[in-house]
């Protein structure tokens, strides 16, 4: 019998990123400047650099998303759910439970939990993104670790004045 250690189940530190750009730009049809706007705010969250980003929206953004969106794949679906139900096809096909051992997934939507609690039984270290009060209960509970991205705004200071500004 041949050894086949080469297929080794979840290579060491692999990190897929499955983003829902309405639900992480907070716009159900979010512009190119709010598209780019989510891509800075991950890449201070997800610092693995060879990190693999699947990246779904609906059809009435596929346009501005593909154009703003750098480094990843871009999918569309049209219809209610549209991207989450493009980014749990997608991560099923891609076998992403088999190929990765962190998961990152951007987005609050309830849709997202069976798949959430899948990997966490797989052995895949999880954590959802997304806004407060946006994450849903189920999805806060699935997960291993849920970071807020309210948390990585800071409030401007102006220089000359030194006061802050909401």
């Amino acid at each position: 019998m041949k050894n086949y250690t080469y297929f080794q189940k979840h290579p060491a530190n692999r990190t897929a990123v499955l983003v829902d750009v309405e639900n992480g730009t907070q716009n159900p049809i979010p512009t190119v400047p709010e598209v780019q706007y989510l891509q800075t705010l991950l890449s201070d969250v997800i610092k693995d650099e060879t990190a693999e980003y699947i990246v779904a929206t609906g059809t009435r953004s596929y346009q501005d998303t593909a154009f703003a969106w750098r480094g990843g794949r871009v999918w569309c679906r049209g219809g209610p759910h549209g991207a989450e139900l493009e980014l749990l096809e997608r991560a099923g096909d891609e076998k992403i439970c088999d190929r990765f051992t962190n998961v990152y997934v951007v987005s609050g939507d309830h849709l997202f939990t069976e798949y959430v609690s899948e990997l966490g039984a797989r052995g895949v270290n999880t954590t959802v993104v997304g806004w407060r009060g946006s994450v849903s209960t189920s999805l806060r509970m699935a997960t291993n670790d849920v970071i807020y991205l309210d948390d990585l705004l800071t409030p401007v200071t102006t220089a000359i004045e030194g006061r802050q500004v909401a």
